[in-house]
């Protein structure tokens, strides 16, 4: 039996090759997270990839992104997780037949999350309050370049075969980039098992958008697929795309979730 010792381990070599932080959750591919908490002692390690495609038809500018992320939680208690996330990231840009290039490790973040609340009729209710720093280099685009702080209310609700998760957020943005400060998101997420190991997932949400210029706030839908190899090692995939302008335009997601 691996330990959560060895675990560390491996995680420290992952971190070391994989990236973008602040938007990795459990359950992946989804962005929203479940009110779920691992149990005294257990761990577990999120692997996930991700291309993203983005235009800018006004400016004349293409972005392909290629992003590898790394999550690691450790259950405390049976209802307090904290997680620890950070990576990896390569972007590529074209803006009118010009090149430009950046790539590094972007902000790291470490959650707390705790599960307050939980009920036989399978309602669970908890607070996930962070701090990312800023490890990325804010002049390539890796980070804020400040420490940022960020709050999460999650509500998971099972409703065999189906669960649905609902996120409401505040992050207090500090940054050197002239973004607003103060960003809200909320989202949806919801998990039907229509089978032993597989099951569909679909998350739809919408955050403050952080650029000063734009008024429409960047707004997603994605449709996935998990698959239970075992109980305890998970394999997922998922398509995201933009409902509003601001939001990237397409990104395809890939990972890997293993609990000890």
């Amino acid at each position: 039996m691996i330990g959560c010792y060895n675990i560390t381990v491996l995680f420290a070599v992952f971190m070391f090759f994989l990236c973008n932080a602040a938007d990795v959750f459990a359950t992946l591919p989804l962005i929203t997270d479940d009110a779920y908490t691992q149990g005294k002692n257990g761990c577990q390690v999120e692997l996930a990839g991700e291309y993203v495609y983005d235009t800018d038809t006004d400016a004349g500018k293409t972005t392909n992104t290629v992003a590898t992320a790394a999550a690691f939680t450790y259950g405390v208690v049976d209802n307090i997780d904290i997680i620890v996330t950070s990576g990896y990231q390569n972007t590529r840009g074209n803006t009118e037949g010009i090149t430009s290039r950046s790539d590094g490790v972007p902000d790291s973040v470490i959650d707390v999350k705790w599960r307050f609340y939980e009920r036989k009729d399978g309602l669970s209710l908890a607070i996930r309050p962070g701090i990312i720093f800023p490890t990325g280099d804010d002049e390539k685009g890796l980070g804020s370049g400040k420490v940022r702080y960020r709050f999460f209310f999650i509500s998971s609700k099972e409703l065999k075969p189906f669960t649905v998760h609902l996120n409401i957020g505040y992050m207090r943005n500090e940054n050197k980039l002239d973004e607003r400060e103060d960003i809200l998101r909320v989202s949806l997420a919801g998990e039907w098992k229509f089978a032993e190991r597989l099951r569909l997932v679909a998350d739809t949400g919408i955050e403050t958008c952080r650029d000063k210029l734009h008024i429409n706030d960047p707004a997603f839908i994605l449709f996935g697929l998990i698959y239970g190899v075992t109980e305890k090692i998970d394999l997922s995939l998922g398509v995201k795309s933009a409902i509003t302008d601001t939001e990237n335009n397409f990104s395809a997601l890939a990972g890997m979730t293993f609990r000890f």
